[in-house]
């Protein structure tokens, strides 16, 4: 087998057969082997170095490593932090036993204005003069005077031994009582019913328009 142009061409497009490709390279090693006249030997030098800037880019190409799987720890971790975030979030907006079983003592018996009072699960107006004892986890809700009840959430009271369910949102007006058998409640839009004169006092009382 000698070295000629048709040779060489077939090696640099990559056509040759093993054989072919293991005798160009030797010849690319050791150039004492034998070409072939229509390769001139002043083109040898030129055919080698255009054959080798083909063939070098290749030989020492590092192949790009695989990218490493790491573990999300940050996004896990983040994702951990977030619901336990959610968690106290809601633990502390739920109505723990202790707070409902405890009963609330308000008094404004000594006073002449009406007194706001905000707790977790209902705001209280007192009249003037007025006190309260409340306890919503057994129901009781004992007014001396006037009050008016606002709950954030559905409050089950006794009346009588009987639950009444006090609404969200809405705006109850308990009537002045010794004990829950002659409690009065009733809504702020049921107040029209009453004679005028009752009106007039809870409106000053309470300071309602």
């Amino acid at each position: 087998m000698n070295i000629d142009k048709e040779l060489l061409e077939k090696y640099h497009l990559g056509l040759c057969s093993p054989e072919e490709q293991l005798f160009v390279e030797k010849w690319l090693a050791d150039d004492t082997l034998d070409v072939d006249s229509a390769l001139p030997i002043t083109n040898r030098t030129a055919v080698q170095h255009e054959i080798w800037a083909s063939v070098l880019p290749h030989m020492d190409t590092p192949v790009a490593p695989l990218p490493e799987k790491r573990p999300k720890i940050v996004s896990l971790v983040w994702r951990l932090g977030g619901v336990a975030a959610l968690a106290a979030m809601l633990w502390s907006l739920w109505p723990r036993k202790a707070d409902l079983q405890r009963e609330m003592v308000f008094d404004n018996s000594k006073s002449v204005s009406p007194l706001w009072i905000r707790q977790a699960n209902y705001d209280i107006l007192l009249g003037e003069a007025s006190s309260a004892k409340i306890n919503i986890g057994t129901g009781k809700l004992e007014v001396a005077g006037n009050l008016l009840f606002k709950p954030k959430r559905n409050i089950e009271i006794l009346k009588s031994g009987v639950p009444i369910l006090l609404k969200q949102g809405e705006t109850y007006i308990v009537l002045e009582s010794t004990d829950a058998e002659t409690q009065f409640i009733f809504t702020k839009s049921e107040m029209t019913f009453l004679p005028p004169a009752v009106q007039r006092r809870l409106k000053q009382q309470l300071n309602l328009s």
